[in-house]
């Protein structure tokens, strides 16, 4: 895995690549608006000389939720509210900067803020970024690439999650305490239904949005797989005898965080794998 250590991160990003950038004079409704609209987890938020201060993610959004009423929310002001949750450190680095480089940082950290010389940004970096590089580039894994998953033993067990009668509200705050994006849930057998994440947090917005939050998970996720087809909670699987690059090519081709995992052969899930378990594996080769 050397070569990424010879890789700029210009190397991660098309020509035509456009960055959502925030205003520290914005509102947080107006900014968590953005973000729904352009499907992103989160922005840099600017001073009006373009230099970058902070990042609002959507861990912040929820954060505020569960802590200012509903009337309150969509006016506090983005100063206030960027990494409020304390979830995602602020870091940056250089388009010069290497693709090794980000990679060990983003094993503690969710997205990197790529800046110019004046600190204004111009990219930003997610572990979903580095992973669809490397599904599209399985040479530069050289033979961690090869390991099954199994081998490598990057993944947890046993799955950790909450039952699906519990509360939006409850499930957000279990997100926020253990620093995480999503969270299986499961049904009174113990069966995985699916996953939440923060990224749902756009739904309980609206005229039924707090009706949402104190109900249970499993409506919640079920109202938004009926209301928009494009909505995504798959239990998706892989097996312990798949490569690191067959995972790797499945986490970028789906699009999602996480994925459970099963012995070869057999249906019952027994394990969890995410990218951030990927990449923390990559990173002890770097």
């Amino acid at each position: 895995m050397d070569a990424l250590s010879n890789l700029p991160l210009s190397e991660l990003f098309s020509s035509d690549f456009q960055l959502l950038k925030l205003s520290d004079q914005d509102k947080l409704g107006d900014a968590t608006a953005k973000l729904v609209e352009k499907n992103v987890y989160s922005a840099p938020v600017c001073s009006a000389d373009g230099a970058v201060l902070g990042l609002l993610g959507l861990s912040d959004v929820v954060h505020l939720l569960l802590q200012v009423s509903y009337d309150k929310f969509a006016s506090v002001p983005l100063i206030e509210a960027m990494n409020v949750s304390k979830v995602n450190d602020f870091r940056t680095l250089k388009l010069t900067d290497s693709i090794a480089e980000a990679v060990k940082i983003l094993c503690n950290v969710d997205r990197i803020v790529v800046v110019d010389d004046k600190n204004c940004p111009t990219h930003m970096i997610s572990k979903m970024t580095v992973i669809q590089y490397l599904g599209k580039n399985p040479k530069a894994l050289g033979d961690f690439g090869n390991k099954t998953l199994g081998e490598s033993g990057l993944y947890s067990k046993p799955v950790k999650g909450i039952k699906g009668s519990l509360s939006v509200r409850s499930a957000f705050q279990f997100l926020l305490d253990h620093r995480i994006g999503g969270v299986a849930y499961y049904d009174t057998t113990g069966h995985v239904l699916g996953n939440v994440s923060v990224k749902d947090v756009k739904h309980c917005f609206g005229a039924c949005g707090e009706q949402f939050l104190e109900g249970p998970v499993d409506k919640f996720i079920n109202h938004i797989r009926a209301s928009n087809l494009r909505a995504v909670h798959p239990t998706i699987h892989v097996s312990h005898s798949d490569t690191i690059i067959f995972v790797i090519q499945k986490f970028a081709s789906v699009k999602i965080h996480r994925m459970f995992t099963k012995e070869t052969g057999e249906e019952r899930t027994i394990g969890l794998v995410s990218l951030g378990d990927i990449l923390r594996g990559a990173a002890t080769l770097l």
